[in-house]
């Protein structure tokens, strides 16, 4: 990852380079930079855990909810915010409304990203010292080391070649997982056999207000919230034209959602096959552990820390480019465009 973003450091010589590839990005580099981004530590191990725990019905918010935020987006925003050429959706909000809103929209999304790359961190660091015994402070200094090096280095460049590098990484693990999971538990029939009744039900048990308004709430908090996240609009942005950022969402959607349902379907299984864990979010890595040779388990341990830093690197790169872009002109008026990379690259860590 490190190499990757030294390699596509002369790329970044503009902010526009830095925070949206300078309107470059084709239809295969964006859609695969958007399933990497949204395919994170939550849909490898939160929703493999939801769905050991409850079934699908645990698993409405994610992949259900996101898969549906790539649609919007596809469906009304990614040509629009291509139209406009701006590099953050803030700008949007600063000229509707104001300074105010701005800094208070500004405010919650770096709030919110920076919660969330310490939540992957610390999902890191767990992963590493669960599947290799090294202490957990050591795992999560080591990835945000490496997080915040590549993404300062090469920008959105560098996010979204090491995104490629990160889902072949992650489809690998996942894959191989899958397939060996299945052959020692002779296959989906066996597993279908032992599952319960409501394991793929998609609606609430009971018909009472407060289950819906949950329910509802499971597919809102991505799938509504989330068409405003500028990890995923800044794609729209860098996209080569309106028809590519528009199919980039559609592809990502269809794509996401597939490879989401892996680790869904893995948590299932174990429902069966490991019951009684006391943890249930480290389903998939106990999958590995009982299931792949210590080779592939290494595999696999490449492939959680690949979705973590998929996750990471984008979050850190949208808090910054906020800053950059709408924070840093309520301080300093006019900045240049050198001082405006600047501030943005050293505001990622």
């Amino acid at each position: 990852m490190l190499a990757v973003g030294l390699f596509v450091a002369g790329r970044s010589s503009s902010m526009t380079d830095f925070a949206v590839t300078g309107r470059n990005m084709s239809l295969t580099v964006c859609s695969i930079s958007i399933v990497a981004t949204w395919f994170g530590g939550g849909s490898m191990m939160a929703s493999s855990g939801a769905a050991y725990d409850a079934g699908l019905l645990g698993v409405i918010a994610d992949p259900f909810g996101a898969t549906l935020a790539l649609i919007l987006i596809g469906l009304f925003f990614a040509r629009f915010f291509r139209r406009l050429r701006m590099m953050t959706y803030i700008e949007l909000i600063q000229e509707r409304y104001g300074t105010t809103a701005t800094v208070l929209m500004t405010a919650t999304s770096v709030f919110s990203n920076t919660g969330w790359v310490g939540g992957m961190l610390v999902a890191f660091g767990v992963v590493f010292e669960s599947l290799t015994g090294t202490p957990m402070t050591i795992g999560i200094t080591a990835g945000a080391v490496v997080v915040i090096t590549y993404t300062m280095i090469g920008g959105l460049w560098a996010v979204a070649l090491t995104d490629l590098v990160q889902i072949i990484i992650i489809l690998v693990g996942l894959i191989v997982l899958f397939i060996v999971v299945l052959i020692d538990v002779c296959g989906w029939s066996t597993i279908s056999e032992q599952l319960p009744e409501n394991t793929f039900r998609l609606l609430p048990l009971e018909n009472t207000p407060e289950r819906w308004l949950n329910y509802l709430r499971a597919w809102l908090i991505f799938g509504l919230a989330d068409v405003t996240s500028q990890t995923l609009l800044g794609r729209a942005m860098a996209a080569k034209s309106e028809r590519t950022a528009q199919n980039s969402f559609y592809l990502a959607a269809i794509s996401f959602f597939a490879f989401a349902m892996i680790p869904v379907l893995l948590g299932i299984i174990a429902g069966v096959t490991l019951p009684g864990l006391p943890n249930s979010e480290g389903v998939v890595p106990a999958l590995a552990m009982q299931h792949l040779h210590p080779v592939a388990v290494a595999l696999f341990v490449g492939a959680i820390m690949a979705a973590i830093m998929s996750t990471c690197d984008s979050a850190l790169l949208a808090s910054a480019s906020l800053i950059g872009r709408n924070i840093l002109p309520l301080i300093h008026r006019n900045p240049s465009d050198a001082l405006t990379l600047r501030v943005t690259r050293w505001a990622i860590p």
